[in-house]
């Protein structure tokens, strides 16, 4: 049976503040890792006065709608982290590509109408595909944290760790959060 050897990365701390972005940046890049170990601890609000702060297991047994959460099977305000992708996105999945675009030529002033034909419209772009496009790892694709989280890691990701919480309402207030997280590669 492999051993596995864990290697600390710096923790991450923040202690009151407004986060009014999708994500924090816990760790700037891993790479050659097989597993990393997610530790966390603290409290925070993310309805504001309407809750009690709640910790990194979020708000257990509150039940709400699905598409007000990052990750529908995960609770409320829960912390959540993805690995790769961008600060900005907010679930790290790839959507659908929108359908045909629809050619929209200017309308031409009167007096230029007189003057110039008018330009043939621009060829239809190419029907969309029929499904999700979907990512080939799980680079940049949400993931549940809570207060304890070891992931598999495909061989070849590299990217930052972040940490955010379930839901999309902003801003959550952070009264106190600790990540510790830490890296592995078996060996024999």
């Amino acid at each position: 049976m492999p051993q596995i050897n864990w290697s600390e990365l710096p923790v991450f701390e923040c202690k009151s503040t407004d986060l009014i972005g999708p994500w924090l940046t816990v760790a700037e890049t891993i790479h050659d890792a097989t597993r990393v170990r997610i530790k966390s601890e603290g409290s925070w609000l993310a309805l504001g006065a309407f809750l009690q702060p709640c910790g990194p297991d979020g708000y257990t047994g509150l039940k709400v709608q699905s598409d007000q959460l990052v990750l529908p099977d995960c609770p409320l305000a829960a912390l959540i982290g993805k690995i790769g992708g961008s600060s900005a996105e907010l679930t790290g999945s790839v959507t659908q590509q929108p359908g045909p675009v629809a050619s929209w030529v200017p309308a031409a002033a009167p007096a230029a109408a007189a003057i110039a034909p008018a330009a043939p419209a621009p060829a239809p772009l190419p029907a969309a595909p029929s499904s999700p496009a979907v990512l080939s790892s799980v680079e940049g694709k949400a993931f549940a944290i809570g207060s304890l989280c070891i992931l598999t890691i495909p061989s070849g990701v590299i990217g930052p760790i972040f940490a955010g919480f379930n839901c999309f309402l902003r801003p959550v207030r952070v009264e106190k959060l600790k990540v510790s997280i830490s890296i592995a590669t078996p060996t024999q």
